[in-house]
């Protein structure tokens, strides 16, 4: 246990009259009203108070899977997150209770150290604590939830416009661009893409995975000037999903 040492001083116990430069009294009327004169003596100190002050308790770390200690500490809405707990020299992993204020927290199945958060709300703080009573150990995290920033689908690393006909017929799947708070392991898994030739004859061809299938190579390889190509019902899987995300649709005009 440590402890810490606290001197208590007293002075002296005649009280001093503090005067104004609007109301002053001559410093020899002073002794009529009591007062002694200003003096920095001061009696001996009291003997030692020896109080007990706790150590510190030992830090249980939280984290976020997948993200570095320096990062923004956010988790995504409506999406299951992956939580880690490390516990210092002394601590039971299998004693120690996490809790959420927001949503719900999990143990998985297969790591002690490693949990899944869920909570559907974006735009709000969550406290994450951890608690072992047995050892005294505790941890917090606190971390805000965002939406979900879905991966922009394109061709040939365009989003939407005018591209060359014999350009577009060399294209073989829908491809992802991501930015820095993506985990970069998002997939295309499916979408519908539709001809509209320069006669106005429509056709529309199924596909369930980003690489273009036969069905698809067959529907693009009549692509000529004046066509306009539509992929749509854009699917959009990435780790944590409960279910795959619709991307907003792309528009190619064929010059």
């Amino acid at each position: 246990m440590k402890t810490t040492t606290i001197k208590k001083l007293f002075f002296s116990g005649a009280a001093i009259i503090l005067l104004n430069s609007s109301c002053a009294l001559p410093l020899a009327m002073m002794g009529l009203y009591g007062a002694t004169p200003f003096t920095d003596k001061r009696e001996e100190p009291s003997p030692d108070w020896n109080i007990a002050v706790p150590e510190p308790q030992r830090i249980i770390q939280i984290t976020l899977e997948g993200k570095d200690e320096y990062d923004y500490p956010y988790i995504y809405a409506a999406e299951y997150n992956l939580v880690r707990i490390k516990v210092l020299e002394g601590a039971t992993v299998e004693n120690i209770k996490l809790k959420t204020t927001a949503g719900t927290i999990e143990r998985t199945a297969e790591d002690p150290t490693l949990y899944r958060l869920f909570v559907k709300e974006p735009g709000i703080a969550v406290e994450i604590t951890a608690e072992d009573g047995s050892t005294g150990t505790y941890g917090l995290l606190v971390v805000e939830t965002i939406n979900f920033p879905l991966p922009q689908p394109c061709l040939n690393l365009q989003e939407n416009g005018q591209i060359d006909a014999e350009t577009f017929k060399k294209q073989g799947q829908l491809m992802l661009l991501s930015n820095e708070k993506l985990p970069g392991l998002c997939l295309c898994s499916g979408f519908i893409l539709t001809r509209i030739g320069a006669d106005g004859k429509k056709e529309s061809v199924k596909n369930d995975k980003d690489a273009f299938s036969e069905s698809v190579k067959v529907l693009t390889a009549k692509a000529q000037k004046g066509d306009i190509y539509i992929f749509d019902e854009i699917a959009i899987s990435c780790p944590g999903f409960t279910e795959a995300k619709k991307a907003r649709g792309l528009v190619y005009v064929l010059k």
